[in-house]
């Protein structure tokens, strides 16, 4: 999950039967193209505050994790290999 400000969100529903790379090649990619667009028009307006997100709140899905780190030993790099 993501910790910074919500400038944008939309719910949409998914067509059954599809696999995960249709999914993120169709809507999620069309509804990802739609919030940029919108996120970028509330900043232009120079009037919009985006919401902070709050994970205290019940209705927030997902939790915030540690920031990962690239000297944690399952993130480091092994140049040797």
């Amino acid at each position: 999950m993501d910790a910074g400000d919500i400038w944008a969100t939309k719910n949409f529903q998914l067509s059954s039967g599809l696999s995960k790379v249709e999914v993120y090649n169709s809507k999620v990619s069309e509804v990802a193209e739609e919030l940029v667009l919108e996120a970028i028009s509330k900043f232009e307006s120079g009037s919009f505050t985006p919401e902070k997100l709050n994970y205290e709140n019940p209705t927030t899905k997902g939790r915030l994790h540690r920031t990962i780190r690239l000297a944690d030993a399952e993130r480091t790099i092994n140049w040797q290999k």
